[in-house]
């Protein structure tokens, strides 16, 4: 699938993702059913917000991209995001941004940390299935040669 698709499939799952989010936060916190537009406002922005989260990861699709370069791309896509998403939606009061902006990251890197090393695993393994495959290949051509 080219990048561009990519990109359009990710964003519509984070858009819903993000709305079902909102929603579910929305009624955990005690909405009763009242101010239905904000309810509305809150529930579209989380859906914006999450297509953008989602969105965003197409930066790790990128090949010529380092891994660092991929994730402060999005990191900073999504930190931009969330900050005008918050003020503009008033999440948060602004004497707590801060705090709000450091549980972000500290979240981000614990999620991007857990990938990383799944993804070293996989690779890791990968390898070692590789170097087996090689093995008993260059095994099977060394017996066909002293025949």
């Amino acid at each position: 699938m080219e990048l561009k698709n990519k990109f359009i499939v990710k964003s519509l799952i984070g858009f819903a993702a993000g709305m079902l989010i909102s929603v579910i936060i929305s009624f955990a916190s005690g909405y009763d059913g009242s101010e239905r537009a904000r309810f509305l406002l809150y529930t579209i922005g989380g859906g914006i917000y999450g297509a953008i989260a989602m969105g965003g990861s197409i930066a790790y699709d990128i090949e010529s991209w380092s891994i660092l370069r991929a994730t402060l791309t999005h990191y900073l896509t999504t930190l931009v995001a969330f900050v005008i998403a918050s003020l503009s939606m008033d999440w948060f009061p602004m004497d707590v941004m801060l705090y709000v902006w450091l549980a972000m990251t500290v979240i981000y890197a614990i999620i991007w940390l857990s990938c990383y090393f799944s993804w070293r695993r996989s690779i890791r393994r990968l390898n070692v299935e590789l170097n087996a495959i090689k093995q008993s290949d260059s095994t099977e051509y060394t017996s066909k040669s002293t025949e």
